[in-house]
């Protein structure tokens, strides 16, 4: 079981970053559409930002599960800036999805390296 825990965080932590640069490339793709941003919503971008915020929720309550509460918070707090870039709910003030994301990404990635003992 030991083992088989050892394997499947480093594969969790893999997907969840994975998705949430998904998400952040997907937010990028509407903003560069040079147009109004509820317009560049399609119903196929909807469709794709909801299964993708989906499957990083899952990912992020898995992290949950099996890693300490302290690399949980900091995978929740990227996943919910990933999750407001998709949305634009900072669309008050200027700012990119990369700088909106900038300060929760490194922190999920220093926890998990502290998790696996780098």
């Amino acid at each position: 079981m030991a083992e088989a825990r050892r394997t499947e965080r480093p594969a969790l932590l893999g997907e969840f970053t994975g998705l949430a640069q998904q998400g952040v490339r997907l937010a990028e793709q509407r903003e560069g559409t040079g147009g109004d941003w509820e317009t560049a919503a399609t119903a196929e971008w909807r469709a794709a930002a909801l299964g993708l915020i989906d499957r990083t929720w899952v990912c992020e309550r898995m992290i949950g599960v099996v890693f300490p509460a302290d690399l949980y918070r900091r995978a929740r707090a990227y996943g919910t800036a990933v999750d407001q870039v998709l949305w634009r709910e900072y669309a008050h003030v200027e700012v990119s999805s990369h700088d909106r994301v900038r300060g929760p990404r490194p922190a999920v990635l220093e926890a998990a390296r502290g998790q696996s003992g780098r």
